[in-house]
């Protein structure tokens, strides 16, 4: 009985350790990921997709993390600080990032482009 009680503390143990390494990979996932200099948002989010795909391993973080596209900018923010504080991951750049883009003013708006003028010939 002591051998099981001691294998499967040392299982949670190590699933804690294997999650905290899964909260510290999506911290820093924008670093990790290599682009290009000019790539657009689209790309970026897309590649930072698939890192995490590749890279997250314990079912708890892959349960969590990998459905984070369905959530508001908001309830990423509030997910990441969550799970950060709760393993002891500090800092959260990605998390950081989340917030001052929260707290950014919204881009103005384009400017209208003038009506076409009809080609009269001539």
């Amino acid at each position: 009985m002591r051998t099981f009680t001691v294998g499967l503390t040392l299982g949670l143990l190590l699933g804690c350790d294997a999650y905290k390494k899964d909260v510290e990979t999506v911290c820093n996932a924008r670093a990790r990921v290599k682009l290009p200099p000019k790539a657009e948002a689209g790309e970026e989010t897309e590649a930072i997709k698939a890192f995490l795909f590749t890279n997250i391993h314990s079912p708890k973080a892959k349960k969590i993390f990998l459905s984070m596209g369905n959530l508001s900018d908001a309830e990423k923010l509030a997910l990441l600080r969550k799970e950060a504080g709760a393993t002891g991951v500090a800092p959260c750049p990605l998390a950081d990032e989340v917030e001052a883009a929260l707290k950014a003013p919204p881009p103005p708006p384009a400017p209208l482009a003038a009506p076409a003028m009809p080609d009269v010939g001539g």
